[in-house]
């Protein structure tokens, strides 16, 4: 007895402790939660681009470092892609029944997309004749709308070629056994499409990035419309986006009010004030019509209503009599008075 058990605990740290979490963003989304992720603090969106960001815990005498790593990957917001058909063939895309070279472009929404984000989706078709003999050359190839394609025909001439088209160079004799020689170039000019999108922000997200294009503090608020152009992977001004763009603004707004005790319950803006209240400064948080969120302080003062009796004793012949404010007339019986006073 009198004696103290004393535990010793040694924290013995071979390696850290790690974890890694997989995580994908929208580059563009309706919904602006899919376009950002916060890591330990750090609010990342395609802006930071995608990869890996690790943080380590510093190390403490009673834990082990801790490293986190984040995959981040961000999902683009457009696509281009391309595909080939022969001449007397077809293809079915997005309900389009498509059987001539030409591009086709449709935005999907969050909900029609796997991912869950926005996608602009462009399909450029390029419509070839069937298989030729082997005396043929054939060459694809796409270039931007205002460009122009310098396509190799025969004894080292070139043809300028500027629109969407098949262009057949034939020589006579050239090839073995003296067929003909044929080149055959497969010409898309890519075309600029239009688009219309309305995005509503508020104050507290600025700046703002749209597809490189950035609005800053500067912005006004209000509707106001942008004509911005998107560049597609192959490098041409493939959409011309007309932006509508909604910059909601965020409130402060400071109010005084005063009320009697007696005056509870009451009722103020949405709000109601219970029996027992007592002064005090309330804030509250409210959403302005493009859903921004405002902060309103209301400073309540809360006055004690009082409830008082008395009792007076006098003569008839002492009327009329003034007691405090008030005269009592010549003529004025017994009986119970009351008055409000502030």
């Amino acid at each position: 007895s009198g004696q103290t058990d004393v535990s010793i605990y040694r924290v013995v740290c071979d390696e850290p402790v790690t974890s890694t979490t997989n995580k994908s963003i929208c580059e563009w989304s309706s919904d602006f939660s899919k376009t950002n992720y916060t890591f330990h603090g750090d609010y990342l969106d395609a802006t930071d681009g995608e990869g890996q960001y690790i943080y380590q815990s510093p190390h403490s005498a009673y834990a082990c470092d801790t490293l986190d790593t984040l995959n981040l990957t961000v999902i683009p917001y457009t696509y281009d892609y391309y595909d080939t058909i022969q001449e007397g063939e077809s293809i079915l895309w997005n309900e389009y029944t498509i059987t001539s070279t030409n591009s086709y472009s449709h935005l999907f929404d969050g909900s029609e997309t796997s991912c869950g984000c926005d996608s602009f989706v462009t399909l450029y078709v390029t419509v070839i004749p069937a298989p030729v003999p082997d005396t043929m050359y054939e060459e694809v190839a796409a270039i931007c709308e205002g460009q122009s394609y310098t396509f190799a025909t025969f004894d080292g001439a070139d043809s300028i070629c500027t629109e969407t088209n098949i262009y057949i160079f034939t020589k006579a004799g050239a090839a073995q056994g003296n067929r003909d020689s044929v080149r055959i170039l497969y010409l898309d000019v890519i075309s600029e499409i239009e688009v219309d999108t309305v995005i509503t922000i508020c104050e507290n997200d600025l700046p703002f990035d749209f597809h490189g294009y950035t609005f800053d503090e500067s912005t006004e608020l209000g509707t106001h419309d942008y004509n911005i152009h998107l560049e597609s992977q192959g490098g041409c001004d493939s959409a011309y986006v007309h932006l509508h763009l909604t910059l909601g603004h965020l409130y402060d707004q400071n109010e005084e009010l005063t009320i009697c005790s007696n005056q509870l319950p009451y009722d103020w803006r949405d709000t109601t004030f219970e029996a027992g209240t007592e002064s005090g400064t309330f804030t509250f948080t409210r959403q302005t019509i493009y859903g921004c969120d405002s902060i309103v302080t209301l400073a309540l003062t809360v006055n004690q209503a009082y409830e008082q009796a008395e009792e007076l004793t006098i003569c008839s012949n002492q009327l009329p009599y003034n007691w405090r404010d008030t005269t009592f007339e010549a003529g004025t019986e017994s009986g119970v008075i009351v008055f409000n006073r502030k």
